[in-house]
């Protein structure tokens, strides 16, 4: 995708598939580490021999682990955290509106 900067050069934009950062990661331990578990699982001979790995090699790489080290701690911060930044931020702009109307009445 290209666009122009205001000067007449146009200059490459990246792909919104080729953007880096938290947005891209979002589902990355929802979609890899599965994926992980599912080849450490089922992978043939050939694929560990091709990467000079066995699948003891990542003895922490369960579905337990992923669950209740990984997933459901993330998930509990996510609650808490978007809860409690939401309700402050809605809680500071209403009670500033509330506030300025009150000024606005004296």
């Amino acid at each position: 995708m290209r666009s122009s900067n205001g000067a007449g050069t146009w200059r490459e934009q990246p792909d919104s598939r080729e953007r880096k950062g938290p947005a891209s990661l979002a589902g990355a331990n929802v979609n890899f580490i599965p994926m992980g578990l599912f080849i450490k699982a089922g992978a043939s001979d050939l694929f560990w021999e091709s990467i000079g790995k066995t699948a003891t090699d990542v003895p922490a790489l369960t579905w337990s682990n992923f669950l209740f080290a990984n997933l459901l701690p993330v998930t509990i911060g996510n609650i808490i955290g978007g809860s409690i930044i939401v309700g402050v931020v809605y809680w500071f702009v209403y009670l500033r509106k509330s506030r300025m109307h009150r000024a606005r009445d004296i």
